[in-house]
């Protein structure tokens, strides 16, 4: 029911757009609506989005701190709320893990990185709104990682701003 009524509000663009795309994400209300094509179905039923429960946990895990605790705080006052929630969940992760960045074979820099779950790079923000730097910090931040996903998280506006990204 909610399907119809979310895919007759969307412009013609929009649902040009999704056609093309085989999969739409759109968060609205910490709910999430998924519009998928006949290929994702089958894909997903061949179990080749092997991250989707993984990252599923750790959003989960980013809602639940973000309702207990609301918008308005420094960064690592997050940060130390999903490292408690994530060890009451029994997620493995490692929280502030050091990244090596390496041009040419040669070791430039160190980044840390907030949280890896798995093969998940997890990066936290609190600010108003994502900009398109901290996308593309954190794609890079993926890049270097050699890891297969990251996702973005700002727990500093009213809602939970989440990016899934896929490298």
């Amino acid at each position: 029911m909610w399907k119809e009524r979310f895919l007759n509000h969307e412009s013609a663009k929009e649902r040009e757009d999704r056609e093309k795309k085989p999969f739409f994400v759109n968060f609205v209300n910490f709910r999430v609506f998924v519009i998928q094509t006949d290929e994702v179905k089958k894909q997903m039923s061949e179990n080749k989005y092997e991250f989707n429960d993984n990252t599923s946990e750790i959003i989960s895990a980013a809602l639940e701190v973000h309702k207990a605790i609301g918008p308005g705080f420094l960064e690592v006052v997050y940060q130390r709320a999903l490292f408690y929630e994530m060890k009451l969940r029994n997620i493995e992760f490692t929280r502030e893990a050091e990244l090596d960045i390496v041009y040419k074979g040669k070791k430039v820099g160190k980044k840390r990185v907030d949280f890896y779950v798995g093969d998940c790079l997890v990066e936290m923000k609190a600010k108003t709104a994502l900009e398109d730097i901290d996308f593309m910090q954190t794609l890079s931040y993926l890049r270097a990682s050699n890891k297969k996903i990251a996702l973005l998280l700002n727990f500093g506006g009213r809602k939970l701003e989440i990016k899934r990204i896929v490298n």
